[in-house]
């Protein structure tokens, strides 16, 4: 049958139908008429006859569209697939739900508002905010996973954006929050079957509404909160996802207003008054009441930024805490308590004698940080501890001492498998760097992403060799992807071999790995096993080693961070700003802003290259990434060091101090500056 015939038959049985007043609902099922398989006698209508129903009969679909929308019976029954339908999915793991047909109806909508009838869009928003007032009063009631198809149906709606629909959107948000734990289950994993793209429209339209209320209000409340819970099961369902190419970026759930505006520091302040009651608030496990709320409990929100701020404010909440128990104990009686944690090291027997203090002081690692080197004159006023850090970090790090193991193509650093270096020395870069984490000192360290995967708990993947050993993953990426015979042309077997000090060492990938070849059937197994040793198995004395050291200093704070956020916070952002960082320079002993060499200075810095930019950035501060915070807050002080043409500058990276002398010209500034800075790398200061 023609499609008009079809449209015009369903048109006539729909009048017929609606003066007895059935449920309406919208599918596109084969016939337009389906009386036999809706449990209410239902009027189910196709796109097509939708379209001419919107285009020629507009009163009539506009009495539809309010039958529809008013009923959640009504809206649960509508978009339905063909398999659901017929009954054949299982709703407690796909909502049935054709978005393609959702999102053509609501286009079919919006376009009859650009034609001057906004009758349609005034009357589904009454509908929609009416089923929404009512789940918000029996969303915990809610058992039959069917009924949950009308979160999806009205969030996908374009029209939660705009402000009429603002008690709709903060209904959903509360009936999502109150269902109970095996709804809420559901309705997350109905989330992660959206198509990436339909999540993300649901996800920016949630951080609009926070957003929103936040500049309205500058303060933090209920809705607020259920706005922010709501968010969490989206995140939850974007987690869900194995392969990363399916997430929608994990940025898209940082909040600008939180972030800017909101006060972190009363935040973090009530996050820890609230750890010995603390109850997760994922999950049916929500606060009981808000004054047990905070951002804190949901890190998904918080930028590097401002988790960086989290931890540095609870960090001075411990250290505040250490220096009070420390005084109070000496009250008591219990003899000189030291307030701060004192690391005395030997410059020229720095590894071992740092060792040793650390190990002296396992207690007091949250305290205040002062480092003094014996035999040295000086306060410790961050430049002398960040050196201690620089140092240790360099002479741990050196492939001579065996530690770690370069890898060129990757730039980065790996634990050496077959190092003779102790468990405690690796405990001790690990807990250097959470030392340094927990003081705010970005360290020049280069591991690979799988490193803070694997702190954060996440095991590593053939992706991650990608970055890690890019030489290792294209010959594992070869043979997976080899047509030809696997067994006879590559001539494996499940085993790793590795040479150290002129000696072969083999290893089985799996019990009587010398004898099983690698073959066309099992060589997925071998590439996932040789991942495992290479980087769990192979070094698990190492990493755990390593992984006790940063957790003692860093200790619960840890679970707020992704491994992409953690690696910022260790070593900075690549991304470079310069002007960010003139505007946090300092001058001094003779030089201002308008001396004729700091012109010049902040031309040429302007004129080189990102690689020349990174160059000078090392030359003075240790590191050529950017501190979490920005450039501008590391400082860089300019100070005149002579009027002698010849001589090159010089700085102490200590204290991020550039010594500039009085050149007369800024071609030999910039020739000057550049040798200085080729020298520096040259002999290895790097």
């Amino acid at each position: 049958m023609p499609p008009e015939e079809v449209a015009k038959q369903a048109i006539a049985a729909a009048r017929d139908a609606f003066q007895q007043e059935p449920k309406f609902h919208f599918c596109d099922s084969p016939s337009p008429v389906l009386p036999l398989l809706s449990p209410h006698g239902s009027m189910a209508l196709q796109t097509p006859v939708i379209t001419r129903f919107a285009v020629d009969h507009l009163d009539f679909f506009s009495q539809i569209v309010e039958r529809v929308f008013k009923h959640s019976d009504s809206i649960n029954h509508s978009f339905l697939t063909r398999s659901a339908i017929l009954r054949l999915n299982d709703f407690s793991h796909d909502s049935g739900i054709n978005t393609d047909q959702v999102e053509e109806f609501y286009r079919i909508i919006q376009e009859q508002e650009r034609k001057q009838h906004p009758e349609l869009t005034k009357t589904m928003q009454s509908g929609f905010t009416s089923v929404a007032a009512t789940l918000r009063k029996t969303a915990n009631r809610i058992l039959d996973p069917f009924k949950l198809r009308q979160f999806i149906i009205m969030l996908l709606s374009p029209y939660m954006m705009e402000n009429e629909y603002y008690d709709c959107v903060l209904d959903i948000f509360t009936s999502s929050v109150n269902l109970n734990d095996n709804m809420q289950k559901i309705l997350i994993k109905w989330f992660n079957r959206l198509q990436s793209e339909s999540l993300l429209k649901i996800v920016r339209m949630v951080q609009q509404f926070i957003t929103l209320q936040i500049y309205a209000r500058y303060i933090v409340d209920e809705q607020i909160m259920f706005a922010t819970i709501f968010l969490g099961m989206l995140n939850d369902a974007n987690e869900m996802h194995e392969n990363e190419s399916e997430k929608i970026d994990y940025k898209e759930f940082y909040n600008d207003a939180v972030n800017n505006i909101f006060d972190l520091k009363s935040d973090t302040k009530r996050w820890r008054e609230l750890k010995p009651m603390r109850q997760s608030t994922h999950l049916g496990n929500r606060p009981a009441h808000f004054s047990n709320f905070t951002f804190i409990d949901y890190p998904f929100i918080l930028d590097p930024s401002a988790k960086s701020k989290v931890l540095s404010i609870n960090a001075q909440f411990e250290q505040m805490d250490e220096v009070r128990g420390a005084i109070f104990s000496s009250f008591l009686g219990g003899g000189l308590q030291q307030p701060y944690l004192v690391l005395q090291v030997d410059r020229n027997n720095l590894i071992s004698s740092c060792l040793y203090q650390i190990e002296m002081n396992r207690n007091n690692l949250k305290k205040p940080l002062k480092v003094k080197f014996i035999g040295e004159e000086g306060q410790d006023e961050g430049g002398v501890r960040k050196e201690m850090f620089l140092l240790i970090v360099r002479e741990l790090f050196n492939e001579n001492y065996g530690m770690f193991a370069y890898n060129k193509l990757g730039g980065n650093f790996w634990f050496n498998e077959n190092t003779l270096s102790m468990e405690s020395e690796f405990n001790l870069i690990g807990t250097v760097i959470g030392l340094a984490l927990y003081n705010s000192i970005i360290l020049d360290v280069r591991f690979p992403l799988l490193l803070y995967k694997k702190l954060c708990g996440q095991q590593p993947t053939l992706e991650d060799v990608k970055q890690a050993d890019p030489e290792l993953y294209r010959g594992l990426k070869q043979l997976l992807a080899y047509t030809g015979d696997v067994e006879n042309d590559f001539c494996r077997n499940f085993m790793v071999e590795t040479e150290a000090f002129g000696e072969v060492r083999s290893f089985e990938l799996k019990p009587g790995g010398e004898d099983i070849p690698v073959t066309k059937e099992n060589r997925e197994e071998y590439v996932e096993l040789y991942v495992k040793w290479k980087y769990i198995t192979g070094v698990q004395k190492q990493f755990d080693a390593f992984n006790r050291g940063f957790r003692s200093v860093i200790g619960e704070t840890l679970e707020l961070f992704k491994p992409q956020e953690l690696e910022l916070l260790v070593c900075g952002s690549p991304k470079l700003d310069f002007d960010e960082l003139k505007k946090g320079a300092r001058y001094s002993e003779g030089y201002t802003e308008d001396s004729q060499q700091i012109h010049w200075l902040w031309d040429i810095l302007t004129e080189f290259n990102e690689d020349e930019k990174r160059r000078f950035l090392h030359f003075c501060t240790g590191s050529d990434r950017s501190p979490i915070s920005g450039l501008s807050s590391t400082q860089l002080v300019v100070i005149p060091n002579g009027d002698d043409d010849q001589r090159l500058p010089s700085a102490s990276t200590c204290f991020n101090l550039l010594l500039l002398p009085k050149y007369t010209s800024k071609d030999i500034l910039r020739d000057r500056l550049t040798k200085a800075i080729e020298h520096y790398l040259s002999f290895g200061l790097s």
